[in-house]
């Protein structure tokens, strides 16, 4: 771990909240540390992205993505969550990117420092915190282009990507580059939910596509080098007992993996 991690988050609760998540949410996934959220991809032509916190970025395409931190097992976060933070975003949930994060403790449950899928927490534990990101992202965005008009941000007003003022209009992604050189606001103003338009309504589900054509991933579907496949050794008969187990191959090769993944972790300490 580095010297960004917060307080208490050693390597012992690392592993141990791997261990959790891989028990609760049916699988552990490693990910690359956002070392510093405001840092976007390497500056193109367009300009850069707009990275504003761990959930959410707007590139000067227009491509908004959504990043969350739980896994999708059915309970439908894929779409909840998303809409939760397009709704503040001021974006149609049907045109983000939705993207699951890395193993960050951007995104550990509030109440200890362990991320996880489980208990039916995923909305109640994120959805104010997925407001308050997106909610940050449109101020930036808002602030950028009243910049550009020499106006007050108040005056403005934004539509499902695009920020307004009269007859002048500019979409999320031609501000990106302006809004991303801006403070992220500590505070944020969240929208009464007399006004949303897309909480409470009718979604369709954002992953239904890509799990009718195929095109989804699941754990199953992992492959990694030099993997192997074991299969429950079952007795022939009903009421067997066991009588001998030779496990000696399989607790040296245990041995030989362990030793192996902790000279790696080691190694990527030391770096």
């Amino acid at each position: 771990m580095n010297d960004q991690s917060p307080a208490g988050f050693d390597r012992r609760t690392f592993l141990t909240a791997g261990i959790a998540a891989g028990v609760i949410g049916g699988g552990l996934v490693l990910g690359i540390r956002f070392a510093n959220r405001r840092e976007a991809a390497a500056p193109s032509g367009a300009g850069r992205t707009l990275v504003p916190n761990a959930f959410v970025r707007v590139a000067p395409d227009d491509t908004v993505t959504i990043v969350i931190g739980k896994s999708e097992m059915g309970q439908g976060i894929y779409t909840g969550l998303a809409m939760a933070l397009a709704e503040e975003l001021d974006v149609d949930p049907a045109r983000v990117t939705v993207e699951f994060a890395g193993a960050d403790p951007a995104f550990n449950v509030p109440f200890m420092p362990i991320q996880f899928t489980g208990g039916s927490m995923s909305t109640s534990t994120t959805y104010m915190q997925l407001r308050e990101a997106g909610a940050r992202a449109r101020a930036m965005l808002l602030a950028a282009a009243a910049q550009k008009w020499g106006a007050d941000a108040t005056a403005l007003r934004t539509e499902d990507g695009r920020i307004f003022l009269g007859d002048k209009t500019a979409s999320y992604g031609s501000v990106a580059d302006a809004a991303s050189q801006l403070p992220v606001p500590e505070k944020v103003t969240l929208k009464d939910p007399a006004n949303f338009r897309y909480l409470g309504k009718p979604h369709k589900r954002l992953d239904a596509p890509m799990k009718v054509d195929g095109s989804a991933k699941f754990g199953l579907d992992m492959r990694v080098p030099g993997m192997v496949f074991a299969v429950i050794a079952r007795p022939k008969v009903v009421g067997a007992t066991i009588v001998n187990v030779n496990d000696s191959a399989a607790r040296a090769d245990l041995l030989r993996q362990s030793e192996q993944f902790l000279r790696t972790s080691l190694k990527m300490e030391s770096q």
